[in-house]
């Protein structure tokens, strides 16, 4: 969806529907979309999904948003985009120097019918296990489902 590829309509995206406190502290003038050659291999195909590079307190940090069509809920797409990350992350590890690499934030912008019902975190899509839980591996997205936004709210965007 070639709308996001606005930094403004990303920026009023997170105004508006990402209620979490670290938004207030992006620096949107920063905002600065990134080539669909740094995509993963993997993600190239994806014409929809968009990275945004961000400064928040002087530090870089990434908008990974991706962006589903689909009619219907995909119960494993948390394992998809948990993929596409580490591969994104990969890709800075290859494309740099430093030893850390910077925070992505990762959005799921669903646009389907069906209420999304698939698990947001990792966890929750494993058996309980006698092995604890700092042991398992962690990866949550952020969901923004159209359809669970009251009209007027949509309106004002």
């Amino acid at each position: 969806m070639r709308i996001f590829s606005y930094p403004v309509v990303v920026k009023d995206l997170l105004m508006s529907f990402v209620h979490e406190d670290f938004v207030k502290d992006l620096e949107f003038a920063s905002f600065k979309r990134l080539n669909p050659d740094f995509f993963p291999a993997s993600q190239k195909s994806r014409h929809a999904d968009v990275i945004y590079e961000i400064t928040s307190h002087g530090k870089t940090a990434y908008i990974y948003l991706f962006i589903e069509f689909q009619s219907t809920v995909d119960w494993f797409m948390l394992l998809r985009m948990a993929r596409y990350m580490l591969e994104f992350y990969d890709e800075l590890r290859r494309s740099g120097k430093q030893k850390l690499l910077n925070p992505a934030f990762a959005i799921l912008l669903y646009s389907g019918e069906p209420i999304w019902n698939a698990p947001e975190k990792l966890s929750d899509l494993l058996l309980d296990s006698s092995i604890p839980k700092e042991y398992l591996p962690e990866f949550r997205y952020y969901k923004i489902a159209i359809n669970e936004i009251p009209k007027r709210d949509l309106v004002k965007l």
